[in-house]
């Protein structure tokens, strides 16, 4: 057992780790609702995809009530932390910004087709979450909050308790991604998801942080078809792009619906972004 540890701090400590670079690592404390045996098993699945928009899982390492899960190394950091120009990046292009939301659609897409037998939900789905490679592709991350549902309700949801107890914490620092029927009855669908992905959208149509007050302030301007009042000043788009900007802010509230059943799949959401 003590060489998986030893590989496991190389992983973490012998890559060049810039103050904005992501070489991943998410822990469990003894809090987590998974028990241990759970937790491993579906760890064993989530280590095996390979998609090019999924952060890889490279290790494991458990220590008593805490667990470790070690990612590849993504040199770009969170797309969060590019829109919010850390460090004094530049600031991303649209062409960049629209393959990003193609690629977390297409990774999203993809994880909750993963598991043939069972759906799979994503409880934390952000920009801070979205991470970016050498060439600026995207891949979702933080296998920490995953979750295969065992058994779905008559409506295909799942109950969750991560509004109850201890969980809080979670629930606030998502809290702008999160859909109503997650903060009514604690249910989530794989619409869920969707509605984080919308609240991405308005990010990168805007570079300002996740609130309720950008969704009011997006929905005026697509309805008064002023979507240029919003967009990122960084941004100087030709005539072309304008049209991609007002099509994804269309987009972007269609996915913010508050009824789960008015909004896209994520399937029908990468065909519109793929067109």
């Amino acid at each position: 057992m003590r060489k998986p540890e030893l590989k496991l701090r190389l992983s973490l400590y012998q890559k060049p780790m810039e103050e904005d670079a992501y070489n991943s690592q998410s822990k469990e404390s003894a809090e987590s609702k998974q028990g241990s045996a759970e937790f491993k098993s579906e760890l064993h699945s989530l280590a095996k995809f390979r998609h090019p928009n999924v952060v890889a899982i490279l290790s494991y390492a458990e220590d008593g009530a805490e667990r470790c899960l070690v990612y590849e190394f993504m040199p770009n950091g969170s797309v969060r932390d590019r829109l919010n120009r850390k460090n004094n990046t530049p600031a991303l292009t649209w062409s960049q910004r629209h393959r990003i939301a193609a690629d977390v659609a297409r990774g999203m897409h993809y994880i909750q087709g993963a598991f043939s037998d069972k759906p799979l939900f994503h409880f934390d789905l952000k920009t801070d979450n979205v991470l970016l490679d050498a060439h600026f592709n995207a891949k979702v991350s933080d296998f920490g909050l995953f979750r295969a549902a065992q058994h779905l309700d008559e409506k295909g949801c799942i109950c969750t308790q991560l509004v109850q107890g201890g969980a809080h914490q979670i629930v606030q620092g998502a809290a702008p991604y999160m859909c109503p029927e997650f903060f009514e009855e604690g249910r989530m669908t794989n619409k869920t998801a969707v509605h984080a992905f919308g609240m991405i959208l308005l990010e990168l149509l805007t570079a300002e942080k996740p609130s309720t007050k950008l969704k009011s302030k997006a929905r005026k301007a697509v309805t008064n078809q002023a979507i240029a009042g919003i967009l990122d000043s960084t941004l100087r788009p030709t005539e072309a792009e304008h049209q991609d900007m007002s099509e994804m802010g269309s987009l972007a509230l269609d996915c913010l619906a508050d009824e789960s059943d008015e909004r896209p799949f994520f399937g029908s959401i990468l065909t519109l972004l793929d067109s």
